[in-house]
């Protein structure tokens, strides 16, 4: 999934995996999954699907995250 994140998190139904894959995830996994969305911000919030995923990540206030997204 971290590879691939913006190929998946773009697409009309990778994104809703995407926050799947998120949610069940452990600790480090959301961590690494989360920092990679993070850093793609700007492809994301540019595109209708992956912007739902910044949206959702936003959401879980994890502070690391959200502070490299802003």
């Amino acid at each position: 999934m971290q590879r691939q994140c913006v190929e998946i998190a773009c697409h009309k139904h990778g994104c809703c995996i995407m926050q799947k894959c998120i949610d069940a995830a452990t600790g480090p996994q959301k961590q690494s999954l989360t920092h990679e969305i993070a850093r793609n911000t700007l492809v994301f919030v540019k595109n209708p699907f992956g912007n739902y995923v910044v949206q959702f990540v936003l959401k879980l206030r994890l502070e690391e995250t959200n502070a490299i997204i802003s």
